[in-house]
């Protein structure tokens, strides 16, 4: 049985996506952005030349989820403030020839028929003067949203979106801007933007006459020859695009000419404008979120990260789920002041081996006051063992007491990771903020 799914259906995924983030636990689904990996990039048998200016490839299996939790140090709630829904950057640039919509083409999704202007306002081509260039930036005549303009270089555009600067600021990516689907006022329904010449027949003399017949009004068009062939229908006008047409049939009478196949482009039933987010074939969404100073003492500072990942639905240690705004993933151990140590340190758990920390051994150690703190992560648990004041912290040959522990406030290996990226050393501060954009693709 032929069957195809639309283009629609990934418009829909992330239109749901992102309404997601409406609905509270345990309804809706907690999402988590979380920073990870303080130790430097070692090369591997999949990524022999991986350091940190070359961070190892991310991989989609299981194993490696569960090394990438081990890494993780803190995560922070993402809200719907921190999502939207976005479409690819297309920007207007003088002297390019951009496509025209069409309702008949199945490859629309793949061209560009929309623009993103200088002022960051989406505009819809319904007319591009038969393929010439646009020179004339839609945004001269300053049209409000919903309304059309008829350019100087032949071109019919269609405001179909006003990007808010402050959302521009907080979504925007070099290849996406965020949109919404806000309906535009002055939307026509069934508008015929565009009739294509599928064969030009033979035969045909002056005069032309087009006739539109539909189930609407008031759309008017005049045609063109090459030779004794059509060669172009022509709405040169947006009144003359007519409305409220769902079919239309085209034909042209002249001379004794015959075998035109003509194709009308149709807007989308309630008109251009009417659902934004599938019209423009908004299948990505994108996160974006501030991580800032400590986040209330469960963020390492004095320290650096390289895995940037989402995790749904963490627990806490005792299998409730996490809803909290931020959360700690580390041990922390306090330990008597080590002379000289302020920095990467290579360390060791004695007492009965209870635990082996990282690659390498390596963990942070920070100065809090008179005592130093060791945060530890990537922390190898030996079957029967815990990590509590009882065991003794080694770096080279010294020792030292560890005078308490505080243990992770998730398991940290519970929640489902649905986004994971390796990246080179993102240093962190006690005064800094670090503003994480994350593009997601439904495809």
């Amino acid at each position: 049985m032929p069957a195809i799914v639309r283009k629609p259906l990934s418009s829909t995924i992330a239109e749901t996506f992102v309404n997601s983030f409406t609905l509270s636990p345990p309804v809706g689904d907690s999402i988590y952005i979380a920073l990870g990996k303080v130790t430097s990039w070692q090369p591997d048998d999949q990524n022999p030349l991986a350091d940190d200016s070359n961070p190892v490839l991310p991989l989609d299996y299981d194993t490696e989820a569960i090394e990438l939790k081990r890494n993780i140090f803190g995560i922070k709630k993402i809200n719907q403030s921190n999502v939207s829904v976005g479409v690819r950057t297309i920007n207007w640039v003088t002297g390019t020839a951009y496509d025209i919509y069409n309702s008949n083409d199945s490859s629309l999704y793949l061209k560009d028929f929309y623009v993103v202007s200088p002022n960051n306002n989406i505009y819809k081509c319904l007319y591009n003067d038969n393929g010439g260039l646009s020179t004339q930036n839609p945004d001269d005549a300053l049209v409000l949203p919903g309304e059309c303009v008829e350019t100087n270089d032949g071109y019919i555009w269609k405001l179909m979106y006003k990007i808010p600067a402050q959302d521009f600021s907080k979504f925007a990516t070099a290849t996406l801007v965020p949109i919404d689907n806000t309906l535009m006022p002055d939307t026509i329904r069934g508008q015929i933007n565009h009739i294509e010449v599928i064969n030009g027949g033979i035969g045909y003399t002056s005069p032309l006459t087009v006739t539109i017949q539909g189930d609407g009004i008031e759309a008017v068009a005049t045609a063109t020859l090459l030779g004794d062939a059509i060669d172009k229908i022509i709405i040169s006008n947006v009144d003359d695009m007519g409305s409220g047409y769902t079919w239309a049939n085209v034909t042209v009478t002249g001379g004794s000419g015959s075998g035109a196949i003509l194709r009308a482009s149709i807007s989308p039933y309630k008109g251009h404008g009417s659902n934004n987010i599938d019209e423009l074939f908004s299948r990505y969404c994108i996160i974006s979120t501030e991580t800032s100073y400590e986040e209330d003492g469960d963020f390492l500072v004095n320290n650096d990260f390289r895995q940037v990942s989402l995790i749904k639905n963490p627990l806490l240690g005792n299998g409730d789920r996490f809803v909290d705004s931020t959360g700690n993933c580390q041990y922390v151990l306090t330990v008597d002041n080590i002379t000289g140590i302020s920095t990467d340190i290579e360390v060791e758990i004695i007492n009965n081996a209870a635990l082996v920390v990282g690659y390498g051994n390596i963990a942070r150690a920070y100065l809090d006051g008179l005592v130093y703190k060791i945060s530890l992560t990537n922390v190898r648990m030996l079957q029967g063992n815990i990590l509590d004041n009882t065991k003794q912290l080694r770096n080279l040959s010294t020792q030292y007491d560890i005078s308490q522990v505080q243990p992770p406030e998730l398991d940290i290996f519970s929640g489902v990771v649905i986004y994971s990226s390796n990246r080179t050393p993102v240093s962190r501060d006690i005064s800094q903020k670090e503003i994480i954009k994350i593009p997601l693709v439904f495809s």
